[in-house]
């Protein structure tokens, strides 16, 4: 019976993206992530504007990119915040912890007064797949030892023209389409530096849903309860 009920509420984990209600916005009737939108503005992950928009083309801000990583991945808010005047410090979303991650992977600037209007910035989508790649369900970049299969990136670098070898940006593009969390456009360019707008980043989003139910249902198997 309890092997059951597990079973039974990580299938419906899994299933809940067509069973959830949310509301609806005029811009997103008919698009192509219409269905993810309203599913995560269903769960209180992101939200509309009052105007009955969801503004699913607009880019998303590096800052609004971290808050949603955030608060998908249910990190605590630090109640230490380093010095820096942002809506993102003072959600507790940039402690000194945050900030060395940021450092480490897009290079912030070393005045603390800058970091704020480059956290307003749209979020390229190159650090996008940085920050998504850091905080994925499966583990750390260092945890998962992340390696480029040989075949996959041959492929992936013909195919699409602006991603190269031993380059910073590109190396997180590659993983991002290796792992199958971020796609390249027909065409065969990946856009490394244009901005992520709202609707790519919630389909990555749910990408990484999918991959913690997987987690989940892999770990229940181990320890026997499926």
């Amino acid at each position: 019976m309890k092997k059951l009920l597990i079973l039974s509420m990580l299938l419906l984990s899994m299933a809940a993206h067509s069973t959830q209600a949310a509301p609806q916005f005029k811009d997103s009737q008919g698009h192509w992530a219409e269905d993810t939108i309203h599913y995560y503005v269903g769960e209180g992950l992101v939200s509309g504007y009052p105007d009955g928009t969801f503004r699913p083309n607009q880019s998303i801000s590096k800052a609004e990119l971290i808050f949603l990583v955030a608060k998908f991945m249910n990190l605590k808010p630090s109640s230490t915040s380093p010095q820096v005047n942002h809506w993102l410090a003072k959600e507790g979303y940039l402690d000194q912890g945050m900030l060395l991650i940021l450092e480490t992977l897009w290079e912030l600037p070393k005045n603390k007064n800058e970091v704020g209007p480059f956290l307003n910035q749209p979020s390229k989508r190159w650090e996008a797949a940085a920050l998504f790649e850091t905080f994925h369900p499966e583990g750390t970049m260092g945890q998962r030892n992340l390696k480029l299969n040989d075949k996959i990136l041959q492929e992936n670098l013909v195919k699409y023209k602006d991603l190269q070898m031993n380059h910073k940006e590109s190396f997180f593009c590659l993983i991002a389409l290796q792992d199958g969390m971020m796609k390249g456009f027909p065409d065969g360019y990946f856009r490394p530096y244009e901005p992520l707008n709202r609707a790519q980043a919630i389909t990555v989003i749910s990408f990484l849903d999918e991959k913690m139910v997987e987690e989940r249902l892999c770990a229940a198997s181990f320890f026997g309860l499926l």
